[in-house]
């Protein structure tokens, strides 16, 4: 990498790089994230990848998400 730092945040950091060597070439990313974190809405914490019902609906944050991984075709 030419480059690689750490950006401190509010609240997870988040790491950037980058590699610039190859002129011409096309760049490639790969995007990668967090995975879901539980989450309180009004006073009520929802959970993360676990699917609850309330007053007969269904919540599942993250239920959907690919949580970032990365396949080889």
């Amino acid at each position: 990498m030419a480059k690689a730092e750490l950006i401190e945040g509010a609240g997870h950091p988040l790491v950037y790089a980058e590699w610039l060597g190859a002129p011409g070439k096309p760049t490639l990313l790969f995007y990668g994230h967090y995975d879901v974190q539980p989450w309180t809405a009004g006073g009520v914490e929802i959970a993360a990848l676990r699917a609850e019902i309330r007053n007969d609906n269904i919540y599942a944050r993250g239920s959907c998400d690919d949580k970032g991984r990365c396949t080889s075709w």
